[in-house]
């Protein structure tokens, strides 16, 4: 039988001999809570104002230094951009699913639909007040959503023999009856 090796005990550290309430006390010492955050908040941040309030209110309340609360800003702000990112994404696959649906609609896509999207274009073109309208329909998506190319290419194909035009100040040009 193998003689055995007698255990020693290891050297203790300075801090493990002190009770555990003293031990945390260096740590807790070096954590130091500021009164107010000067959180550092990037130009182009997606967080508003109320959401780095909220977590300036959130540091405050656990204690955490402003190295600390820095850390969870940081944190947040790229989990905020990945959201937004992953949106975008998702409204623009929406929107290319949408145009595909429309292109393969037998009403308005195949041969008939380049005519028909020039139609809707015709009559968005003609029925809205401002671009603000058309933005929303590019930026969204729902420009290319089969629904409305059908409504749009209706109304532009309705429009398209008459002759009413609207000139510059918004009212149309009547005739006065003789």
């Amino acid at each position: 039988k193998a003689a055995e090796a007698p255990v020693v005990p290891d050297a203790k550290k300075p801090e493990e001999s002190k009770p555990p309430e003293e031990a945390a006390k260096p740590a807790e010492a070096a954590k130091v809570v500021p009164e107010a955050y000067e959180l550092k908040v990037p130009e182009k941040s997606p967080l508003d104002a109320a959401a780095v309030e909220a977590i300036s209110s959130f540091a405050k309340e656990k204690g955490l230094s402003s190295e600390q609360a820095q850390a969870v800003l940081d944190r947040e702000i790229v989990r905020e951009q990945e959201r937004h990112e992953a949106l975008i994404a998702q409204v623009n696959k929406q929107s290319k699913d949408w145009a595909d649906q429309a292109k393969a609609d037998p009403e308005i896509g195949g041969e008939k639909y380049k005519e028909n999207v020039l139609l809707a274009h015709s009559a968005l073109k003609n029925l809205s007040v401002n671009e603000a309208f058309h933005d929303f329909m590019d930026k969204s998506g729902l420009g290319n959503h089969p629904e409305v190319i059908k409504v749009f290419a209706k109304v532009g194909s309705m429009m398209k023999d008459d002759s009413f035009h609207k000139p510059a100040g918004g009212q149309p040009k009547t005739k006065k009856s003789t």
